[in-house]
């Protein structure tokens, strides 16, 4: 029997986008899956256009000040109930086995684990239309320490929307450290640490990009240099 899965979406002003995402997410669901949607304050139709789909399987928890992504996922994360936890933007598209292919890779495996598949890239604007189609090249990982140097790099092609982690996980990560500045990043590191950190080199995920997307590639490297030590500092505490 497969196990259940519990998929947490982080969501804030995503009426443009939200309705596409969750038909993209809800026929690969069964009747014991949920989505849980914690919503950072919106102040456009997101809520609304959620609610409307009428469907048992999503919760929504409604924040009432905002606190931004990471404390968003968080509270999305501390109410997933379901064996196997996906992460989900509000403006993605999900390919139609998603769900199985990240269900069935974690499915076998004891202990604290991770796993994420490869994602292709597309946007609507000409903000972005250099960029639409392309797909990630996925890295062989060769061991927890590779993948430990590659997050340090920053050459995990690993995104939150195209990753899962079983049950085991979850107490490792939780509470995620207030001055981290990415959810999946700090439970890739934890997870590295405590555990099995795998890849599958198949697109599940279509990443829209657009000019309101949380991630920015644009920071010094002064400031990523200072976030790769805080989440080795906060790791390293959290497990030593």
């Amino acid at each position: 029997m497969a196990k259940t899965v519990s998929i947490c979406l982080a969501m804030y002003n995503g009426q443009s986008f939200i309705y596409e995402q969750l038909s993209s997410i809800l026929p690969q669901l069964g009747d014991s899956d949920e989505i849980i949607i914690c919503d950072d304050c919106s102040h456009d139709r997101s809520v609304k256009i959620v609610k409307e789909f009428n469907d048992s399987r999503i919760r929504i928890f409604e924040a009432d000040v905002n606190c931004g992504h990471v404390v968003t996922f968080e509270r999305a994360l501390r109410q997933a109930k379901n064996d196997i936890i996906l992460f989900s933007d509000q403006d993605d598209i999900w390919t139609e086995d998603h769900v199985a292919v990240l269900r069935d890779a974690l499915e076998e495996i004891d202990g604290p684990a991770l796993v994420y598949g490869n994602f292709s890239e597309f946007g609507d604007f000409e903000w972005v239309q250099a960029r639409t189609h392309k797909t990630a090249i996925l890295p062989r990982l060769r061991g927890k320490y590779h993948f430990l140097l590659l997050l340090l790099k920053g050459q995990t092609r690993m995104f939150g929307s195209a990753m899962a982690i079983n049950r085991q996980a979850v107490s490792l990560c939780v509470p995620i450290p207030s001055s981290v500045s990415s959810h999946d990043l700090w439970i890739a590191y934890l997870v590295c640490a405590g555990g099995v950190v795998s890849n599958i080199n198949q697109v599940i995920t279509h990443r829209r990009l657009h000019a309101a997307n949380v991630s920015d590639s644009r920071r010094g490297l002064a400031t990523v240099v200072r976030d790769r030590l805080n989440y080795l500092f906060h790791a390293w505490k959290r497990i030593r």
